[in-house]
């Protein structure tokens, strides 16, 4: 029974170290992601310096609900998004220009993944 148990223990500790790992990994990588994206605007403008922005990738335009979106984003943008500011800014990378700046409405903001 000893051996069952000891076999366990070690399957589930590395199994939790694996997954401390990815989490980890996928961590730092979205918030130098985030990072990287901050620095291309900043040089653009003045960013908000009182809170951190959430960064969202725009995957497929044809999803967004917001009428503001749909007419400035396109697939591949970045959103930075500052609640405390409600203030939106659409970068596009690929042209490495600010889209549009805009006010941030929350009710817009929807999960599409359903």
């Amino acid at each position: 029974m000893k051996p069952v148990v000891t076999v366990l223990t070690i399957a589930l500790v590395g199994m939790a170290l694996v997954g401390g790992i990815y989490w980890w990994k996928t961590s730092t990588a979205s918030q130098s992601e985030l990072q990287i994206v901050e620095a291309k605007v900043e040089r653009l403008y003045l960013l908000p310096k009182d809170e951190t922005p959430a960064l969202v990738s725009v995957v497929d335009a044809s999803k967004l609900t917001s009428s503001y979106l749909k007419q400035y984003a396109k697939t591949g943008d970045k959103l930075l998004l500052y609640q405390n500011t409600s203030k939106v800014i659409i970068y596009r990378p690929s042209i490495d220009k600010i889209v549009d700046i805009g006010i941030l409405e929350l009710d817009a903001v929807k999960d599409t993944k359903n």
